[in-house]
């Protein structure tokens, strides 16, 4: 132990008397887009300023600071906050407080430094991320008249750290929109993440290599309600019933029952992913979200590999793809028939094959070198007291994570879609849901 303690003591050291400044990014440790997000932003500032994070810790009211040689862990906020103030970090930039203790968002406050804050989702308006209802479809109109179940504690945390926050960035303008339909009096500023930064021109290609057998249609990432795993099984089961020559490609975990007419290939390496989708020859990459995407990584992975590209008339997708080739929009709320007729409407608009390029819009620098993001940041030596708080921390940091919660929650999310299941979730406050499943990810 004794070790352990001067080798960080020695580590945050350096850091305080360094001259680089010291941002704490707070953020979830579900993965996802907002962890892509999170880690483009730590690439666009190396060189620049350290970053150091924190997340919900192992077990439940813990929370961890990430980022040096070895995690330290903090039962509640007092020793985390001397921990943090003797660093003297320069700047705190909140991602998500999904997971984390109640109280999360006052002790942030309590820093006195200054804050940035980015919504990945929705969460802001009433505690749900993505807006939708009980069967996981958005309906904005509805939204006017009654709001979907939310969880109010990740609403007010949220609240609280906007009402005093310096920034608060947004990914997409449509999703600006949207939040000021309800809040109007937060000031908001569209920052899509790093990887949009700077015009690009990219290849649009319609392979004709399947057109006289198959049509491929590949369908890529964490498939929930939300994402349309619904509505790819419904689709799936018709084609089938018609015995028409589509083969369904899921590459990404199903949190939905598919059949067995949908090839599902699990999960994939981000590194291998534009090597995977080259290998598999899709005819077009289908997109068919029930909610409104924020920004959406699949969709950049299906734009940097050239595909034709389906997708649901909603939030980033549709801003996104604007003015691309080879590129359609649909209703979400379509039914399944719908849907395979308008796939088949776009087989026969690229069976013939085809290759352009589009001059993809960027975005201007604001992350990356030259941006104005760290330009409020002054970074320097900082002073402070003793390090009390370490040996303790240090303990805590030794406990391991509790499996059982990873085991339940992993069976939670297949459950959901089983049709018992979703009769009793019909039943229950959305929000029990959220909490259970905020535990179990602890």
């Amino acid at each position: 132990m004794a070790g352990d303690f001067e080798c960080v003591k020695a580590e945050l050291q350096r850091l305080r008397s360094g001259w680089l400044p010291v941002v704490l990014f707070v953020t979830h440790d579900l993965g996802g887009g907002v962890e892509t997000h999170v880690r483009e932003l730590v690439a666009a500032l190396r060189g620049r300023a350290v970053v150091l994070f924190l997340r919900p810790g192992p077990l439940g009211g813990m929370v961890s600071l990430m980022g040096l040689q070895r995690r330290l862990s903090f039962i509640g906020f007092e020793g985390l906050l001397e921990a943090l103030s003797w660093v003297g970090f320069d700047r705190v930039h909140v991602h998500h407080v999904a997971g984390f203790p109640a109280g999360v968002a006052d002790a942030l406050l309590r820093l006195g430094v200054p804050l940035d804050l980015t919504l990945h989702d929705h969460s802001i308006i009433n505690g749900n991320p993505t807006l939708t209802d009980r069967s996981g479809v958005f309906d904005e109109r509805a939204l006017l008249e009654c709001m979907p179940d939310g969880d109010v504690w990740l609403e007010q945390e949220l609240r609280l750290l906007a009402s005093k926050a310096d920034r608060i960035f947004l990914p997409s303008a449509r999703q600006k929109r949207l939040i000021e339909a309800f809040l109007p009096d937060l000031e908001l500023q569209v920052r899509p993440p790093p990887e949009a930064e700077g015009e690009r021109t990219l290849p649009v290609e319609a392979r004709p290599s399947h057109a006289a057998g198959s049509f491929r249609v590949l369908c890529l990432g964490s498939f929930t309600l939300e994402k349309g795993a619904s509505v790819l099984a419904a689709v799936a089961r018709l084609a089938k019933s018609r015995r028409m020559a589509i083969d369904f490609i899921l590459l990404g975990e199903s949190l939905y029952p598919m059949p067995g007419c949908v090839r599902q290939f699990g999960r994939y390496d981000e590194a291998e992913l534009q090597a995977l989708i080259s290998e598999m020859s899709p005819d077009i990459l289908w997109l068919p979200a029930q909610c409104p995407e924020t920004w959406s990584y699949t969709l950049s992975a299906g734009v940097d590999c050239g595909l034709p590209i389906l997708a649901s008339d909603l939030g980033a997708l549709a801003e996104r793809l604007e003015g691309r080739p080879l590129s359609w929009l649909f209703s979400h709320r379509a039914s399944a028939e719908g849907w395979l007729d308008e796939l088949m409407r776009v087989r026969s608009l690229i069976e013939g094959g085809g290759r352009c390029s589009w001059l993809m819009p960027g975005a201007p620098v604001f992350y990356g070198r030259g941006g104005a993001y760290l330009s409020s940041v002054r970074g320097g030596q900082h002073e402070g007291g003793a390090l009390v708080w370490l040996p303790a921390a240090l303990r805590d940091g030794e406990r391991e994570p509790v499996a059982w919660r990873r085991w339940w929650l992993r069976r939670l999310v297949r459950l959901r879609g089983h049709p018992l299941f979703g009769l009793l979730g019909s039943k229950l406050p959305k929000k029990w849901l959220r909490m259970v499943r905020r535990f179990l990810m602890r």
